[in-house]
Parts: C-alpha cells; sequence; structure tokens
C-alpha cells in the first residue's frame, strides 16, 4: 500500500564522526536486507552542487534541485524519463486523494487492516526517542521508535550527518527509506525531515516483512559527470499518468 504506480515508474528506490552537513559534495552508501530475499541490495546516494543522485541497481535518479527536475534511468532497458519535482508532488497528491477515497468506503476494520499507508489525514504513528544510542558508519546515532502506524521498528538518527534543506523538502516523494516504497506518505515526510540522517533502520511492514537499512560508507566525493547525464543509446519513454 506504500505504492504508487505513478512515480514508481518516475524515480526509484543514516563516538560522533565529524559533522558532513555542510558538505557540498557527499557519498552515503546504504545497505538494505529484506527477509525471504537471498542477497542485500545497495543504494548510493550522491550530492554535488544542487543536485542528488540515488543509485540502485537497476534505477537511477538524477534530481536537479536548481531546475526543478527528475531525470531517472533504467540501467536494465536503456531508457530514461522525466519529469519535474512540481508533477510529481501533483501526481502523488493525485494518488494520495484516490486512495482516501477507497478508503472511506471501507469499514473500520478494513482501513486498520489495510494500514492506510499513511494516507489517512489523522496522525497514525509516534516516533519516540527510546534514550539508546550506538555508531554506525562512525557516527553517533539516537534510537527512534516507530510506533502506532502500519510500519514499526526502530529508527537510528545521525544527527553530525544532514540532508541539504533543499532535499529535506523534496526527499518525501523521490526516495525510498529503509528499502520501502512509501513516497509521499505521512512516514516518509517525517523521515525526510529528521534532524539527521536515519543511519539504521530496522522496520516490520505490513505482512510481518522485516526490512533493515544501515549506512557503510559516507565520504566527501561528488558524482562523476557521466552519472548526471543520460548515457548514449538511452531513449525516452513517457512517463504513467496516475490512474483513478
Amino acid at each position: 500500500m506504500f505504492r504508487s504506480r505513478a512515480i514508481a515508474a518516475l524515480v526509484l528506490s543514516l563516538g560522533g564522526g565529524a559533522a558532513v552537513a555542510a558538505a557540498e559534495d557527499l557519498l552515503v552508501r546504504t545497505r538494505v536486507t529484506i527477509d525471504g530475499v537471498p542477497r542485500a541490495v545497495e543504494e548510493v546516494y550522491q550530492f554535488t552542487d544542487g543536485k542528488k543522485v540515488v543509485e540502485g541497481e537497476r534505477l537511477r535518479s538524477i534530481i536537479d534541485y536548481q531546475r526543478r527536475t527528475v531525470l531517472t534511468l533504467d540501467k536494465h532497458d536503456k531508457t530514461y524519463r522525466t519529469a519535474t519535482l512540481d508533477e510529481i508532488r501533483r501526481s502523488m497528491d493525485e494518488m494520495t486523494a484516490f486512495m482516501r477515497r477507497g478508503l472511506r468506503g471501507l469499514p473500520h476494520d478494513g482501513r486498520v487492516g489495510m494500514g492506510q499507508a499513511g494516507f489517512d489525514p489523522r496522525p497514525r504513528f509516534t516516533l519516540r526517542p527510546s534514550g539508546k544510542t550506538d555508531h554506525v558508519a562512525g557516527f553517533l546515532v539516537h534510537e527512534l521508535v516507530l510506533e502506532g502506524g502500519p510500519v514499526r521498528g526502530s529508527i537510528w538518527v545521525a544527527p553530525a550527518l544532514r540532508r541539504p534543506p533543499e532535499d529535506r523538502e523534496w526527499a518525501c516523494f523521490t526516495e525510498r527509506f529503509g528499502g520501502l516504497q512509501m513516497e509521499g506518505s505521512k512516514l516518509a515526510s517525517a523521515m525526510a525531515r529528521l534532524r539527521g540522517w536515519p543511519a539504521r533502520t530496522e522496520l516490520i511492514a505490513p505482512g510481518d516483512v522485516a526490512v533493515k537499512s544501515e549506512v557503510v560508507e559516507v565520504r566527501t566525493q561528488a558524482p562523476a559527470a557521466e552519472m548526471l547525464r543520460v548515457p548514449e543509446g538511452y531513449k525516452p519513454v513517457e512517463a504513467q499518468a496516475p490512474r483513478g
């Protein structure tokens, strides 16, 4: 229920270390493991000069915050899609409204069972500090316990590792958090606006599927020039319009 068919076609998809919040060039590598999946997958996030690259096994998303565009490459099919950030937000708003209409007709037990996917206009979860600390990739992290919603578990936040301001606004529409496809949900918005990067997540998704993510590398590095453009031979395809 966290899946948005429209946005899935467009976008993919944390002793304290030294603060890197102000770094213009940043690379964050995250490893995700999912119950029932035989091997872990990695996603790499890179920031440079108002741009963000999200590199997965199949998809690469290039977000240009100055031009307010998203370019998504399918490395398997050798195709690419383009969209503006405003189009993505509008598509997600339309999908949210569609989901709300469908859920409104269900009985209470049905709505609870569906988990509401974060689309319920009322708050459905809390993030509670547990007081526990640890270290991830050399960064001090603090645990937040996620309770009361369709997803539960722990989020370990690294205060010294922060997103650029523009990414805090838009990451909830263009990024998977903790390995879950929940773009546009209230939980994604809350995670994007944390005071630090979610360096480790241990989440139980609907259906009791355990999904874990952990940052395994952080360094100051800009993406290579070829990572910011469409490779030769890739063909454009149209973005899918939202249904309903």
